[in-house]
């Protein structure tokens, strides 16, 4: 019997929140505060995603170049005009860290010991060549042809560059393409969850339908747990449209996948909680400015930690969105098992729940 009436009062819970849910979605659909707010996170992932191409503006194929011999293929290298070549690392490690910090499809070429000296034989030893895990395999074999083609003619005989299974991929602390991917994410979440968890509660209070739900069956927790609900429901699919542009760079989709939901549920909550503390919404634009640059700015310090004092960078490293920015790059990384992101996410998760519950005593509050 009491389990029965457990579950009446649960679905009478339910069809509550999912009243109030449903109402707020379609508000948000028809106002223009939602339509601005989302044309602007469409242009931030718009940016990330085509940034990157103005880094080369001539179009040649990127190289970066090592060579572990001493080979005067280098300088000759270094001159050609067909190729975009960087040079200048020690060591095969170094070469491999550049390469996975760079934002668009490159070849590094590791020029093998006597390389030189089997050229002079007419038997030219390959050239490992090397790129990172998310090229295609047609951007892959281009790169490969027209690098053969340029060593070819320099050599004046056939060089062939071996490329198979030499895939490099990043770390949590990569730069790069996967940096920028989790940037992307977490800016266009944060927008949306700024922009529109506020508004949803500063139109309530200001209609009085905060009032009028108040002394209805509802309860504040009914109240939070929807608008929760809506506004994770708008930044989740700002997520998915950047994860489905960078599908190729995700290696674990369930550590992506939470780090997403537990990113948009901590933005919704910090939007939430500005929303039930801030009274007029002439002043919200304001408020949401300074919760904007609280959340993102650590994001670009934290990649300049290692000029800053080190508690400086422990700190950060524990601020809610550099956090969840790693984890997202823990996902676009292959040695998850080496790992532990458990913590990461519980701090969060707290982080979230605490702010989650200040929300809901901001609301019971205003019922007294």
């Amino acid at each position: 019997m009491k389990t029965d009436t457990r579950m009446t009062a649960l679905w009478g819970d339910l069809r509550i929140i999912w009243a109030i849910t449903s109402k707020d979605m379609l508000d948000a659909v028809k106002s223009k505060t939602t339509l601005s707010i989302l044309l602007s996170a469409l242009f931030i992932v718009v940016v990330y995603q085509f940034l990157p191409k103005f880094e080369n503006p001539g179009g040649l194929p990127v190289m970066l170049v090592y060579d572990a011999g001493e080979s005067q293929l280098l300088p000759a290298l270094k001159r050609s005009p067909n190729l975009n070549v960087y040079t200048g690392y020690t060591s095969q490690a170094q070469l491999e860290r550049k390469l996975v910090g760079g934002d668009i499809p490159e070849l590094a070429l590791t020029i093998p010991l006597g390389f030189d000296q089997g050229l002079g034989r007419g038997e030219p030893p390959p050239i490992e060549g090397y790129v990172q895990h998310w090229v295609s395999d047609s951007d892959a074999a281009q790169l490969k042809a027209q690098a053969e083609q340029e060593i070819t003619h320099l050599a004046g005989q056939p060089v062939t560059i071996h490329l198979e299974g030499n895939l490099v991929y990043p770390t949590p602390d990569s730069g790069g393409r996967s940096f920028l991917t989790s940037l992307a994410i977490l800016i266009s979440i944060t927008l949306i969850g700024i922009g529109l968890a506020p508004h949803l509660m500063v139109e309530e209070k200001q209609t009085k339908t905060l009032d009028a739900l108040l002394v209805s069956p509802a309860r504040s927790s009914h109240l939070v747990i929807a608008k929760a609900l809506t506004g994770l429901s708008y930044c989740l699919i700002a997520a998915v449209v950047v994860l489905a542009i960078n599908a190729n760079l995700v290696l674990h989709w369930g550590l992506a996948i939470v780090a997403v939901v537990l990113s948009s549920l901590f933005v919704v909550s910090v939007g939430l909680l500005l929303g039930s503390l801030v009274g007029a919404k002439q002043v919200l634009p304001i408020w949401s400015m300074v919760a904007l640059t609280v959340l993102m700015m650590p994001l670009f310090l934290a990649i300049m930690k290692d000029l800053l004092p080190p508690i400086a960078g422990v700190i950060f490293d524990w601020i809610p969105t550099v956090t969840l920015s790693r984890v997202l790059r823990g996902s676009f990384s292959r040695d998850l098992a080496s790992m532990a992101f458990g913590l990461e996410l519980l701090v969060v998760a707290g982080c979230t729940a605490v702010v989650m519950g200040g929300v809901a005593w901001t609301v019971r509050r205003s019922d007294r």
